[in-house]
């Protein structure tokens, strides 16, 4: 996701088990930055440089399915810039 402010999101969640991965670059420095997942506990704050990344993990995580798409929301806030967006855990099958 690339926002308003030209601020690049990358949100991998990795695996099923629940680790997840956040990596934020902006063309200037991050003054003020928080990411909360609103399902959890879970919040994040940071500042300074031009860069952040980070590792969390979610207990036990719902997955995404074709007939429960379930996604996490999350609200972040960079340089006074609130983003707001979902991710999701799902597994992946190859038929052959």
């Amino acid at each position: 996701m690339i926002s308003e402010n030209k601020t690049i999101i990358l949100i991998n969640s990795f695996n099923v088990a629940g680790d997840v991965r956040v990596h934020v670059s902006s063309l200037s420095d991050i003054n003020e930055f928080s990411f909360t997942v609103l399902e959890t506990n879970y919040h994040y704050q940071n500042k300074g440089g031009n860069t952040i990344d980070f590792d969390f993990h979610i207990n036990s995580p719902i997955l995404w399915d074709i007939n429960s798409p379930y996604l996490y929301h999350y609200q972040m806030v960079v340089n006074q810039e609130k983003i707001d967006g979902t991710f999701g855990f799902r597994t992946l099958s190859h038929l052959y």
